[in-house]
């Protein structure tokens, strides 16, 4: 028996190196069947099995999730929309209207607004991002030529700065950080419209999030019966854990596409009305901003400020003003009177722990962290809470048990 295993298992080792097979993009995945068929056997008698038999399928998955990468745009954004959906065709459906129908009609509803945005707004963004990038070359070329001009070196020589000495400093040290300041800046805006243009252009090309989300959408019942009937079997707990977990996340989204509408579509309107250059870029940036708390408004308020410098120097005092002003408004009305109407206390967190929990994930998920930052937090703060207070209940007991032999004797 030992023999035969031995032969076999060097047999496996020389067929899979002679084939080259774990270089193949299914090295990972034969890696991973053979973990779970050496393991699988084991999985009963040992309990250190099961958590590893645990952790090599969450790492196997993590894998399937980064090698996929685009490829489950499609289905990501169709699940999405239909958890996003799903309270209001659950609504409608209680009302005796049919979930097929009332799925069909969410799903054109957003298609339509979808479509009606790519009209009216984008091109109007991009245009005057393509204009914004224009003047901030101008300006960069203009400030060049100024720097190198007689004019400037004669109002240095007015400070007693000689002629050769001030043009080997602008020449050596401002002109470069001059340039390089400017290419970093066009260099995010082009990084954040090649991003936003790959995104789109997969969201485009796949035509299967509709269908997708009309599924999703109409037999997203069964797949919450499912998971409610096994786990609440086999693991009452994870089953529990797993609707507070869904309370949070729903309450946190709702409440931020709520606010980052609320937020882009009235600082776009008061931009226009008190005249503020580019006003639908700047309110569209405020509204996808929003949902990052504090760094948020201070980037959407740094850009603005930028912009309008650039644009308008002469009266940009008070357009910065009124900006400043529409922007700390707007984000008091969502912050103390929407975001506690719609997500209450379900996500509220200590600002100290929200910001060092911005650092954290921002830091090592970059954008995407700043913005499931919150949420996860949340989350982690609530299995923390869980935990302290399973302390605080081991700890009882053996007070109470004092307490009672004291109050006999």
């Amino acid at each position: 028996m030992i023999a035969a295993t031995i032969i076999s298992s060097v047999a496996l080792i020389s067929f899979v190196y002679q084939t080259s097979l774990f270089n193949n993009p299914v090295g990972p995945l034969f890696l991973y069947a053979i973990m779970m068929f050496v393991l699988t056997p084991f999985r009963k008698e040992s309990f250190f099995v099961k958590r590893l038999m645990l952790l090599c399928t969450l790492i196997f998955v993590l894998w399937m999730l980064s090698d996929l990468g685009m490829l489950l745009l499609p289905f990501i954004l169709s699940f999405a929309l239909a958890y996003l959906l799903d309270p209001l065709v659950t609504l409608f459906s209680r009302w005796k209207l049919n979930r097929s129908i009332v799925s069909m009609f969410m799903v054109l509803m957003i298609v339509g607004i979808i479509v009606l945005i790519s009209i009216f707004v984008f091109p109007q963004v991009f245009s005057q991002i393509n204009d914004v990038i224009k003047k901030l070359s101008s300006m960069v070329t203009s400030t060049t030529q100024y720097l190198e001009s007689r004019q400037f070196y004669r109002w240095l020589e007015s400070f007693g700065i000689q002629q050769d000495q001030a043009k080997e400093i602008v020449q050596q040290e401002v002109v470069p950080r001059l340039e390089e300041v400017s290419n970093a800046i066009l260099k995010g805006i082009l990084n954040v419209l090649s991003g936003l243009s790959s995104v789109l252009a997969q969201a485009i090309n796949a035509i299967l999030i509709p269908i997708l989300t009309f599924y999703f959408l109409n037999d997203l019942p069964q797949l919450k019966m499912l998971i409610h009937t096994t786990l609440s079997k086999r693991n009452s707990r994870l089953h529990s854990d797993l609707l507070r977990i869904n309370t949070i996340v729903r309450s946190y989204i709702g409440g931020q596409i709520i606010s980052a509408t609320f937020v882009g579509t009235m600082a776009t309107t008061l931009f226009l009305i008190f005249d503020i250059p580019y006003a639908v870029v700047l309110g569209v940036l405020c509204g996808l901003l929003n949902p990052i708390p504090y760094v948020g408004i201070l980037a959407s308020l740094f850009v603005a400020i930028i912009t309008i410098l650039i644009v308008d120097i002469n009266n940009a005092m008070v357009m910065i003003i009124e900006v400043v002003v529409i922007v700390n408004i707007l984000h008091f009305i969502t912050t103390y009177i929407i975001d506690p109407r719609v997500t209450g206390s379900r996500v509220g967190l200590h600002p100290v722990v929200l910001i060092a929990s911005l650092f954290v994930f921002g830091h090592f998920f970059g954008f995407i962290g700043l913005i499931v930052a919150v949420p996860a937090t949340a989350i982690l703060m609530m299995y923390f809470q869980d935990w302290m207070k399973s302390r605080e209940a081991a700890y009882a007991v053996p007070v109470i048990e004092e307490v009672k032999k004291e109050s006999i004797k």
